[in-house]
């Protein structure tokens, strides 16, 4: 009877630590696809955001070259530049990305304020360049 119950206990202990290894298995492999997936998104919805404020500026200095032409718009110009080149060279992970993120939204932010114009990237909006035909 000792027998029967110690290959019972070894039967379980053995289809417990199968079943505990292939959940882990499962679990990494759809962490990976979720996170991928994750940072696709992310990475798209961010370079929409930069090409979004890059290409704002770019518009602006031709639809209005006086302002452009100050040294505060060419300094801030320069400096939101800056800030999109280091974030195209950070590696995945960098912990400076959000602080070098958030710089160039401020950068934008400010370069409005200099041009007197109130333009924020809103994700998914279908024209975002219709407002600003609409400004000048």
């Amino acid at each position: 009877m000792g027998d029967l119950f110690t290959a019972l206990v070894e039967l379980e202990d053995g289809s417990v630590d199968a079943a505990r290894e292939e959940g882990r298995r499962l679990g990494t492999a759809k962490g990976w696809e979720e996170g991928y997936h994750f940072g696709i998104t992310n990475g798209l919805e961010i370079g929409m955001e930069i090409g979004f404020y890059t290409s704002s500026v770019d518009i602006w200095k031709k639809l209005n070259p006086t302002v452009a032409g100050s040294k505060r718009f060419q300094r801030l110009e320069v400096n939101l530049i800056k800030l999109v080149g280091s974030l195209e060279d950070m590696k995945a992970g960098n912990e400076e990305y959000d602080t070098t993120l958030t710089q160039l939204r401020n950068t934008y932010e400010l370069i409005c304020r200099v041009l007197k114009v109130k333009q924020e990237f809103r994700p998914g909006q279908e024209d975002p360049n219709q407002a600003q035909q609409e400004m000048f």
